[in-house]
């Protein structure tokens, strides 16, 4: 089964060798006199998504995209959008299904080299969800706090 990663349309050279989501709630521990220990259930958390891989400096027969021979031509345009505050879509598909399809902001890439990668750079991308504010519209009535009134 062959998976295919975008990020903002930009096709990863080489499928991922994984990738990892966390989908967590928020639970605080509270002491309480005559019960112990309480878990209280908070809110869900946003989703991170973890994807490691390679950004290759040869043609393999294994990559699915061979658009741009140089690896550190992936590393700048991730970095652009860790730097740029840019709101991102992933997609995750295989020939079936598509698994994700979110709109996530780049928290971060970590990449580097070692002298077994023969110049591939090998990579780790963190992405979090992004999820757009909504504040509710609040009609206020005038009113005067303190202060002095008019005199007539």
């Amino acid at each position: 089964m062959k998976f295919e990663f975008r990020i903002n349309g930009l096709l990863l050279p080489v499928t991922p060798s994984s990738y990892e989501i966390d989908d967590s709630r928020d639970i605080q521990t509270i002491e309480s006199v005559g019960l112990g220990n309480v878990h209280v259930i908070g809110y869900k958390k946003l989703k991170t998504i973890v994807i490691s891989g390679i950004f290759p400096c040869r043609d393999y027969y294994f990559a699915s995209s061979r658009l741009y021979a140089n690896p550190l031509y992936y590393v700048k345009v991730i970095q652009a959008h860790v730097d740029n505050k840019d709101i991102v879509r992933l997609i995750i598909a295989d020939e079936n299904i598509t698994k994700i399809n979110a709109q996530m902001i780049v928290q971060s890439i970590k990449w580097g080299e070692s002298q077994h990668d023969n110049g591939d750079i090998t990579y780790q991308i963190t992405l979090a969800e992004y999820v757009k504010m909504h504040a509710p519209n609040v009609n206020t009535a005038e009113t005067t706090i303190g202060g002095n009134n008019a005199r007539p």
